[in-house]
């Protein structure tokens, strides 16, 4: 799978400057969401574009990911299509106001899990994937809210917080893998008392 996945990148219409992979720690004593978020912002700190995109190793990019994502760019500090099956990342938040965006993130999500272009500036400027876990899910250090309990469902819902405009790209930008149903967004984000 992740040969595929890495092909997926590599054959874009629009070249990518460079592709990291990280093994996400194999710790018993802390959650998978945990250790993929580590994971990734530990490839955060290498990032030297604009732009970052987090992939998992059993999705893919559709040929023109990049460009179609690219495209929806302007004005946008998070950017992410469909995937090719229409079942995930289908929800366009383009354009919605800071508040709706908030309210929209508590009770729900885009439902993109992979392919989505996150300005790097921004995910710096929140200290990058959540990783503040307590009772079952995430918090974010420096705000008294109760996130979700996947790193980049919960990782959305602060960018949407801090004031990031989402833009949904003009057509599929990825291709999901094995993961499960929440993997297309199928779960809603949990009500949960901190």
């Amino acid at each position: 799978m992740l040969e595929e996945c890495m092909r997926s990148v590599y054959e874009q219409t629009v070249p990518v400057a460079r592709h990291l992979v990280a093994v996400e720690e194999m710790a018993t004593d802390i959650p998978r969401p945990v250790a993929i978020a580590r994971a990734q912002n530990a490839l955060l700190a290498a990032v030297e574009t604009e732009w970052v995109l987090r992939l998992a190793d059993d999705d893919e990019l559709t040929e023109n990911a990049v460009e179609l994502l690219l495209a929806a760019s302007d004005g946008a500090d998070v950017v992410y299509g469909p995937d090719r099956d229409g079942k995930a990342g289908v929800t366009d938040v383009s354009g919605m106001g800071y508040g709706a965006l908030c309210r929209f993130m508590e009770g729900a999500d885009t439902g993109e899990a992979s392919g989505t272009l996150i300005r790097t500036e921004f995910l710096r400027k929140i200290d990058g994937f959540v990783t503040n876990w307590r009772n079952g899910h995430f918090h974010h250090p420096w705000m008294n809210v109760c996130l979700h309990y996947f790193e980049d469902r919960a990782t959305r819902q602060v960018l949407a917080m801090q004031g990031a405009r989402f833009k949904m790209a003009a057509g599929p930008t990825w291709v999901a893998g094995l993961d499960g149903d929440d993997r297309v967004g199928s779960l809603p984000v949990p009500r949960r008392q901190c």
